[in-house]
């Protein structure tokens, strides 16, 4: 009777370790990418700040993009992890607003990463449209806050991913350890 026990124990242990491993392989590849944010700011031609312009980010390694519009303050901030397939080093992005872009490759030691301004000539058009001219940008644009943040952005997913595989080793241990210990 006590070998059936021990030999009882021993499968338990091997089953728990195997699902231990298995719960640490799922959680490696749902973890969710690291946050990178990714800012600049649209300004007019005399440095005032636009409000409500529409700025799109694309990945050209993947083909996804992000939109968003700019504050009060003329900034834009976009998640890189908000990116269905996420991001990886090296990637290139573009960031376009109305037909100016600008290309920026993903530097995932850096912090926030800063796109040079975008600066929009709007004239004295009467008839409201934008024209667009490259000048040079000022370069004393601070980084944004974690308050600047726009508000429909996230920069980590709702539900924490490593719940799953968490759950799904404690589930069976618990399984196992009624089929294989709890018999008599």
């Amino acid at each position: 009777m006590p070998q059936k026990r021990y030999a009882g124990k021993v499968a338990f242990t091997l089953a728990l370790l195997i699902c231990m491993l298995f719960g640490m392989a799922a959680a490696a590849t749902l973890t969710p990418p690291k946050p990178h944010p990714i800012y600049g700011h649209v300004l007019d031609q005399y440095g005032t700040p636009l409000e409500d312009k529409l700025v799109r980010l694309v990945n050209t390694n993947t083909g996804e993009s992000l939109q968003t519009t700019t504050a009060a303050d003329g900034s834009y901030v976009f998640e890189l992890a908000n990116l269905a397939s996420g991001y990886n080093d090296g990637d290139v992005l573009k960031i376009q607003i109305n037909s100016q872009e600008k290309t920026l490759v993903v530097d995932a030691s850096a912090g926030y990463q800063r796109v040079e301004d975008f600066i929009i000539n709007v004239g004295d058009n009467p008839s409201g449209t934008e024209e667009e001219q490259t000048l040079s940008a000022p370069t004393s644009t601070p980084a944004p806050t974690s308050a600047a943040l726009p508000m429909g952005e996230k920069s980590v997913p709702e539900f924490p991913s490593i719940l799953i595989p968490v759950a799904i080793t404690l589930l069976s241990i618990l399984f196992l350890k009624r089929v294989l210990v709890d018999r008599k």
